[in-house]
C-alpha cells in the first residue's frame, strides 16, 4: 500500500513547504485540500489552515504545486474540494487544476441532506448534475470521487454504489472514509469494500468517538461525536487492515486526523502504526 496525507490534518505549515515534509516523514503522496476559506491568525483545520490550496488560486499555482511535488517526490493522489453536485460552475476549472498538476482525482460531494428537503428529490437532481459532470471528466480527463460523508446524500458505501453505479467507474469514484462512519453510514468493512469493487478511490484514515453529552432527569441519555486518534476511536484499523489483505488492496491510504496534537508528531506515529497493522496483517 502507499500512504497519503490529506492536508486539511496539518494546518500550521505553508503550502510549499509540505512535499518536502510529507517526503521526509516517510509518506509516498499527498491529497491537497483546496477551498476557500476563512482567514484566522491561528492556523486550524476548517479556518486560517495554511496547508490548504485557495480554490481561487488553484489553477493559477497548479504549475507551481506540481514542480514542488515533482521535486519532492510526492505523489499528488488528489485534490479534496468543498464543491458538490449544485457547484456545476466551480468545477471546470478545478478540473483542469487536477489536470495541469498531473493527477486524476477530485473530490466532487453529494449535496448535504439535513432532512428540510425530500430526500428522494434531491437524490434525482444531483444524479441529473452527475450526468453533466461525467461529461466535464469526460473532457477534463480526471476522475469525480464521492467521499462517504456523514450528513449528504451518500454517507455509506452502499449508498454511493447506488447512487454511482450508473455511472463508468473510469470515471466515478468513491473515497472510502473509516471514521466518518462513527457520525453516519457505518458498514462491515468488507461489505463496503467488496460491493464498491472498481469504484473505489482510495481510502480515508481517521477515528473518532461517541462521548456522553447529558443525562437527563429521567435518564434519558444524549450522545455526541468527537473525532480521535487512530488508535484511540471506535473503529478496529487493525481489522480494516484484515480485510484490504483479503481484498489484495494495494492502493492509497491517506491519513485525515483530526485528533488535536502537533502534525509532525501525529502523522509520523500515525504512519509507523498504520504500517504496523499493514504488516501484521499480511502475515495472518
Amino acid at each position: 500500500m502507499k500512504y497519503s496525507v490529506f492536508t486539511v490534518c496539518m494546518p500550521e505549515y505553508q503550502t510549499e513547504r509540505v512535499p518536502g515534509l510529507l517526503a521526509k516523514w516517510g509518506f509516498d503522496g499527498v491529497e491537497w485540500r483546496v477551498t476557500n476559506q476563512e482567514a484566522s491568525e491561528k492556523p486550524g483545520f476548517w479556518k486560517g489552515n495554511r496547508t490548504t490550496i485557495l480554490e481561487s488560486e488553484a489553477l493559477a499555482k497548479a504549475p507551481e504545486v506540481k514542480s514542488l511535488c515533482k521535486e519532492a517526490g510526492v505523489e499528488i493522489i488528489g485534490l479534496g474540494t468543498y464543491v458538490n453536485s449544485n457547484d456545476l460552475k466551480r468545477i471546470p476549472p478545478l478540473m483542469e487544476a487536477a489536470r495541469v498538476m498531473g493527477t486524476r482525482g477530485i473530490r466532487v460531494s453529494t449535496p448535504y441532506f439535513d432532512g428540510s428537503k425530500s430526500y428522494n428529490m434531491m437524490w434525482k437532481e444531483a444524479k441529473k448534475n452527475f450526468a453533466k459532470i461525467e461529461r466535464m471528466v469526460e473532457k477534463y480527463g480526471v476522475r469525480a470521487n464521492v467521499e462517504m460523508h456523514m450528513n449528504t446524500l451518500t454517507p455509506s458505501a452502499s449508498a454511493a454504489l447506488r447512487f454511482l453505479g450508473d455511472f463508468n467507474p473510469k470515471h466515478m469514484g468513491v473515497i472510502y472514509d473509516v471514521g466518518n462512519q462513527v457520525k453516519e453510514g457505518g458498514e462491515r468493512y468488507r461489505a463496503g469494500l467488496e460491493m464498491l469493487g472498481k469504484y473505489l478511490s482510495h481510502v480515508h484514515m481517521k477515528n473518532a468517538q461517541w462521548v456522553k453529552k447529558s443525562k437527563e432527569a429521567d435518564g434519558t441519555v444524549k450522545w455526541s461525536e468527537k473525532w480521535a486518534t487512530l488508535k484511540g476511536g471506535i473503529m478496529d484499523l487493525g481489522a480494516l487492515y484484515e480485510v484490504l489483505a483479503v481484498l489484495k488492496y494495494d492502493g492509497w491510504i491517506s491519513i485525515e486526523d483530526f485528533s488535536p496534537g502537533n502534525s509532525q508528531r501525529k502523522l509520523t506515529e500515525g504512519l509507523a502504526y498504520l504500517k504496523k497493522l499493514e504488516a501484521r496483517a499480511k502475515q495472518k
